[in-house]
């Protein structure tokens, strides 16, 4: 028996030509190039009416004839065949917040580059809780204290800061530290913004100088905080890094225009306001010893002892950075012990001891006595007797350096 069979027929339907999606560009620029695809168009916002391009092209306002440069016109005079057309019917709520100045989503307040709250305060700061308040709101200074509206809350998109009236953090802020390589015999100027931590690292060698300068306190924020951190591994010769502030200043609280770092201490420096105008501001030292407020201790530079006799001088001593001193007999009991040019003394403010050794040289067994007949950047001179009267002798002397005590670096003249 043959079973009955039925040959049909499969029709495949035609897909349609694939729309193009809309897409939002803001509001409508002269000067802006909109491109439309086969596959996207730009909508904008043009006097409150949202047009959308119906044309595969690139459109620039400024080029084209005048009577038709905005959607408004070109629509006008070409109707349905113009370059834009109304996007009826698309006013919906995620439009209103990509596309005008001062659209909102609950509390939220969009302007250009900004977001921020709808509540704020007034110039007075008194609380800004109306309707539209917030409408006041200054885009070219937000948070200036005469405004008549400042947010409570605003996020600046293009700068990446944030301003708020308060802040309860759950978490940890972190500020991670920044490596400072200073090279040296050139000074090096750093941006400073905000609360920054920097780890100082001295290339080159410990006999070189080496200098970081700030940017001037008129020129930051005031609050803006920065850590300096110099570390240095044990046993190692290192310099004394220089902190200034280019191209002048001076920092609170002693009128400092430059102090030395010492290894493995950190020094904490603060823009204060110092006045009511903007440019009342300065650095201010925070912590000791480099403020001078507590633990004032000196560093010691160098210590050793000198051999005198009637036929010369020498030294043997150890610096805090390996280089050399040197001696030189310029009298009977008259020495001079020159110091390295890379210690940059020129501020005077070191200080001597001297203590003699044994007898003088060639004469009775009495005690001998060194004393400081004068000090300079280069040298320091220094007399030895057992009585009214000079003699050859040997001594031992110590070196401090006071210049980061402020107030002329701590050093008492002589009257």
């Amino acid at each position: 028996m043959t079973l009955a069979t039925k040959t049909g027929e499969v029709k495949f339907l035609q897909q349609g030509k694939r729309g193009m999606l809309p897409y939002p560009a803001g509001e409508y620029d002269l000067h802006t190039s909109y491109v439309c695809t086969d596959m996207l168009a730009p909508y904008v916002l043009y006097n409150g009416i949202y047009y959308v391009m119906n044309q595969v092209t690139t459109w620039v306002g400024q080029g084209v004839p005048s009577n038709i440069n905005n959607p408004q016109k070109d629509y006008a005079v070409n109707g349905t065949k113009a370059t834009w057309i109304p996007f009826e019917g698309y006013k919906a709520i995620y439009v209103e917040i990509l596309m005008a100045n001062f659209a909102k989503l609950a509390s939220a307040v969009f302007y250009g580059q900004y977001q921020f709250s709808q509540y704020g305060e007034d110039a007075s700061g008194s609380a800004v809780e109306t309707e539209g308040g917030y409408k006041d709101f200054n885009p070219n200074d937000p948070m200036n204290s005469a405004n008549a509206f400042r947010p409570n809350l605003m996020l600046d998109f293009l700068t990446g800061k944030v301003y708020c009236k308060s802040l309860d953090a759950r978490g940890s802020i972190y500020t991670p530290y920044l490596n400072i390589p200073l090279e040296p015999d050139v000074e090096t100027v750093i941006k400073v913004r905000g609360r920054m931590n920097g780890y100082i690292t001295c290339l080159g060698v410990s006999t070189q100088s080496h200098t970081l300068s700030l940017p001037r306190a008129v020129d930051m924020d005031a609050g803006t905080e920065l850590n300096l951190y110099y570390y240095v591994m044990p046993g190692r010769l290192a310099p004394s890094p220089t902190i200034k502030i280019y191209p002048d200043g001076e920092f609170l609280p002693h009128g400092l225009t430059e102090f030395r770092m010492r290894s493995n201490t950190e020094v904490q420096l603060k823009v204060v306001k110092i006045g009511t105008a903007d440019a009342d501001k300065m650095w201010m030292i925070l912590n000791a010893p480099y403020n001078g407020s507590i633990d004032l201790f000196p560093c010691v530079l160098a210590q050793g002892y000198v051999t005198g006799t009637s036929t010369g001088a020498t030294i043997v001593a150890t610096t805090y950075d390996g280089s050399s001193l040197s001696v030189s007999r310029v009298a009977e009991g008259h020495y001079r012990i020159k110091i390295p040019s890379s210690w940059k003394m020129d501020h005077y403010k070191y200080i001597v001891m001297l203590t003699g050794i044994g007898a003088v040289s060639g004469g009775p067994n009495s005690p001998t006595k060194a004393t400081l007949k004068e000090q300079s950047y280069e040298y320091f001179d220094v007399w030895v007797s057992d009585d009214s009267s000079v003699n050859d002798g040997s001594f031992s002397f110590m070196i401090s350096d006071t210049y980061a005590w402020g107030n002329n670096g701590g050093f008492l003249t002589p009257t």
